[in-house]
């Protein structure tokens, strides 16, 4: 964190000064734990893989995301 305060690098990186004010706001938070986010980043990367390979269709694969994973994040949206 000590590098990010560094005074010539904010001077580069006009996005770093301004993301570090963003961080340090009484409104700033986490983003809330999504149960099946890891399983969710899983299925992109392996459909990611199957369609640079031209094994699937983009559309195909994100719908069977979609339809395997969305009930899970219903049930968490319930929650909330």
């Amino acid at each position: 964190m000590k590098a990010a305060t560094d005074p010539a690098l904010l001077r580069q990186l006009p996005i770093l000064r301004f993301s570090l004010k963003l961080l340090h706001s009484p409104n700033a938070m986490g983003a809330v734990p999504i149960p099946v986010y890891q399983q969710l980043t899983t299925e992109i990367g392996m459909a990611e893989a199957a369609i640079i390979h031209g094994k699937v269709d983009a559309t195909a694969a994100m719908v069977a995301i979609n339809k395997k994973l969305q009930p899970q994040l219903d049930k968490f949206n319930k929650k909330m």
